[in-house]
């Protein structure tokens, strides 16, 4: 009898070498997954691209971690898609695989669109008012789920906020929250009252070895602490002390005179940048409607001076 000839091994399904080298750039720009879709694995690039967006979600929550977990997610799917098997019923024709690749791009960009409105995004500092927390040409992200139309939760006193300004819509500010709707606040002698109760501070020795735009001699710096958030705030001995509110301007938009100090109307904030005398602040034009909120800062992932020198050390910074 003669023997039963043995079945054929079927030959591993190839991809192009141009497919694959398109699919390990799209991988990398624009978003991780696309060069999966370009081989028609439309599960793994769902996958890539769902981790990237919860990286991305998460960098206001856990900061530098979740950026670096991002890099490593690009990283990650760029070698996977330079490796992996096409599928069983091999890879789509040019124009499908084209096709798929766009609408993966467009839903991908408006998802992440999405969180940037509702839960992150980044920002820059432009000025050398909220000194020394804030450097000019930090780059720091924003937790938005306590703006509208999240609102998960009420501002606290303390804390750094981003938001449009009041005279001007075209404009984002950077400040420190003191006081909110109910409050009286107060300044005389460089110290901050709430409801006519001094808030806590200590003098530090000086601003030696502080990184200022404008290093200046004599300044005074002080640690002061509002609820559970302590920072250090400037001030300049070569500028007049004027008190606020003071007889002559009264007291700004969104508050009132209430005793020595400025009542904060409900819905309201009212901020000031932590170099006290080089800052515009609700001093001068009132306090800021809490629909103006663009979002509370949480932490710098990324530094650089105006001389276009990388501070690596800030890097990862919780703002205060």
């Amino acid at each position: 009898m003669s023997e039963a000839p043995s079945p054929a091994i079927p030959e591993p399904l190839r991809v192009s070498r141009r497919r694959r080298v398109f699919a390990v750039l799209l991988s990398l720009l624009p978003m991780p997954g696309a060069g999966h879709w370009l081989l028609g694995l439309w599960g793994r690039g769902l996958f890539f691209l769902g981790v990237m967006l919860l990286c991305f979600a998460l960098v206001p929550f856990v900061g530098v971690a979740a950026l670096v977990l991002l890099l490593v997610v690009y990283l990650a799917a760029a070698v996977d898609a330079g490796r992996v098997r096409p599928p069983a019923g091999g890879v789509p024709s040019r124009g499908i695989a084209a096709l798929c690749v766009l609408c993966f791009v467009v839903i991908g960009s408006q998802v992440a669109r999405g969180i940037r409105t509702l839960v992150a995004e980044p920002w820059h500092v432009p000025s050398a008012a909220m000194e020394p927390t804030l450097l000019p040409g930090d780059q720091f992200f924003t937790d938005k789920t306590v703006s509208a139309p999240v609102r998960r939760r009420p501002v606290e006193r303390g804390e750094v906020i981003v938001f449009t300004s009041v005279d001007d819509p075209n404009k984002d500010y950077v400040k420190r929250v003191v006081a909110v709707g109910g409050d009286t606040v107060a300044l005389r002698d460089r110290q901050l009252f709430l409801d006519g109760q001094p808030v806590a501070r200590a003098r530090l020795p000086d601003c030696a070895g502080l990184e200022l735009s404008r290093p200046q001699d004599g300044c005074e710096l002080y640690a002061e602490t509002l609820g559970a958030h302590h920072y250090q705030v400037l001030y300049s001995p070569q500028v007049p002390q004027a008190p606020f509110p003071d007889a002559e301007h009264g007291c700004p938009d969104g508050t009132e005179a209430d005793g020595d100090g400025c009542r904060v109307a409900n819905g309201y904030l009212f901020v000031l940048g932590d170099n006290r005398d080089n800052s515009s602040d609700s001093r001068y034009w009132g306090a800021v409607p809490e629909s103006h909120l663009k979002g509370v800062a949480t932490s710098v992932h990324f530094s650089l001076s105006p001389t276009w020198n990388a501070r690596w050390a800030r890097v990862g910074q919780r703002v205060p």
